[in-house]
């Protein structure tokens, strides 16, 4: 799966859940939705652990989303402004420290992104 495509889908599942933040109620073994409405009910003894991470995953994943959609954004300037610099003629020989280091950088930040987000589904 692609950046993009991860993206896309978190976007959607985020999108379409009910609102968050979400809290576990261990006393009654409920999701609660920020009205107090119940998001998810569990079952006694069980699945507790379960329950609070998808309880924190409602606000969590759309941080980590926002927060990703942010470093992709940056990127893209980082891109932008070596493509600008450097046009279709290279990395000129007076620009290879910095511009190198943006070009590197951005290659790096997209490469580690694909790598994490490889197999999610």
């Amino acid at each position: 799966m692609t950046a993009a495509e991860f993206l896309a889908r978190a976007h959607a599942v985020t999108d379409a859940a009910t609102p968050g933040p979400w809290e576990y109620a261990a006393d009654t073994l409920e999701i609660l939705d920020p009205d107090g409405g119940i998001a998810l009910m569990t079952w006694p003894g069980r699945n507790t652990p379960n329950a609070a991470f998808i309880a924190a995953s409602r606000t969590m994943l759309p941080a980590a989303v926002a927060a990703l959609d942010a470093v992709l954004a940056e990127v893209a300037t980082f891109e932008s402004l070596v493509r600008d610099d450097i046009g279709d003629a290279g990395i000129p020989a007076w620009g290879d420290g910095y511009l190198r280091g943006y070009h590197d950088a951005a290659l790096d930040i997209r490469e580690r992104i694909a790598a994490a987000v490889d197999g999610a589904s």
